[in-house]
């Protein structure tokens, strides 16, 4: 296979692996991966973090997401997809592609985050097989103590914080133990008005800024990916 395979093809089969199989085959993500390690090819897995980075932002902002349960499972597949090629092999998710701090934050002010815990959640679940991204990794607890403040005061749906505690118990974090945040509660424009979104007057996510605008008409910066 990785004879017959040509490089020509890498960025169609990207597209089609992530947006045909990926996103609706969770319990076949690590017989891809595997088949990605056979074919090594640096070109392909480049195309398919990009494809998973567009696709996330898609789903991200789309509102059939906050809609529709059956887009946010999808959008949980990509997510954990995205961990398992990245934070599970001990690899970054860079943040000029990804803020994980700034889309929680995004999302409490646009009302999505039943979207943005879900995606964060998912993608953090792989770090359990990381050796680099456990705890008590400071960029991942850092993350962890968003979630935490999060759970205890942002009024969350019950399903939003069941996403945190599953997170939780996969990494064995104590959510009790762990130091929240305080990021809603010293933001003077969060207590003045805490059901008005602020920082932007569009539910667009940061993800999509970061990915949608950049990747999509400079796919050269795949260059730049891990």
């Amino acid at each position: 296979m990785r004879e017959q395979f040509e490089e020509k093809y890498a960025r169609w089969f990207a597209n089609y692996l992530v947006d045909q199989r990926v996103s609706t085959e969770p319990n076949n993500h690590q017989l891809y991966i595997r088949f990605l390690d056979a074919l090594d090819t640096n070109a392909l897995f480049k195309f398919v973090l990009h494809e998973t980075l567009v696709k996330s932002a898609m789903l991200l902002n789309s509102e059939k997401t906050v809609q529709l349960g059956s887009e946010r499972t999808i959008l949980k597949n990509i997510a954990s997809w995205l961990g398992s090629i990245t934070l599970s092999r001990d690899q970054p998710i860079k943040h000029r592609n990804l803020s994980f701090k700034d889309l929680l934050i995004e999302g409490y002010d646009n009302n999505r985050l039943l979207v943005a815990i879900a995606f964060v959640c998912k993608t953090l679940e792989p770090a359990t097989r990381s050796k680099v991204f456990r705890p008590p990794n400071p960029w991942l607890m850092a993350v962890i103590s968003l979630l935490a403040e999060l759970y205890h005061y942002a009024e969350l749906k019950l399903n939003a914080k069941f996403e945190i505690e599953l997170l939780c118990k996969s990494l064995d974090i104590d959510l009790d133990t762990v130091q929240a945040t305080t990021i809603l509660v010293t933001d003077p424009l969060v207590t003045a008005w805490p059901d008005l979104p602020y920082r932007t007057t569009s539910p667009i996510l940061t993800l999509c800024l970061s990915v949608a605008t950049t990747l999509l008409r400079c796919s050269p910066m795949l260059r730049s990916y891990p």
